[in-house]
């Protein structure tokens, strides 16, 4: 009786699939997409926050100038 090439291991399909795939499962190669994806996407929401608070203190500014000026229009 001859057995199993592998040693004596029983292969899964998820291991055969593995090979055939170049090493990597699809759900595997998927849910690393999915994780880059996700870090893109907080970094474009991170460059977004600080843009909004750069732009609230340039308004904030503006409007303390706007305020001054008015002020001493009624002067």
């Amino acid at each position: 009786m001859v057995g199993p090439a592998n040693g004596g291991r029983t292969v899964t399909s998820r291991q055969v699939l593995s090979v055939v795939n170049g090493g990597q499962d699809p759900i595997i190669r998927k849910c690393d997409a999915m994780a880059d994806y996700i870090k893109r996407l907080k970094m474009c929401i991170k460059w977004f926050q600080e843009l909004e608070a750069d732009l609230l203190l340039e308004q904030d500014k503006h409007w303390k100038c706007w305020k001054l000026q008015k002020r001493n229009a009624m002067i």
